[in-house]
């Protein structure tokens, strides 16, 4: 087997303390295990992407079908 070289959900994930792997309460404001400060720019030197932390973007609505279209 190959291992997988892209990173998950691509490489351009926003670095934020609310994906840290060390991030202590992913439902609400982001407090670091690790007792560190969280910094204004978002990111420590101790960041871990953790992709099971992100909360996935809504789908779009579905389109209204017509009867229109249902007719032969």
């Amino acid at each position: 087997m190959r291992k997988k070289t892209s990173p998950l959900f691509g490489g351009s994930v926003p670095v934020s303390c609310a994906y840290c792997d060390y991030n202590a309460s992913p439902a609400g404001d982001p407090v670091c295990r690790l007792g560190l400060k969280l910094p204004e720019s978002g990111k420590c030197g101790r960041y871990r992407y953790n992709p099971l932390l992100r909360e996935p973007k809504n789908p779009p609505p579905l389109p209204e079908h017509d009867p229109e279209e249902f007719k032969l």
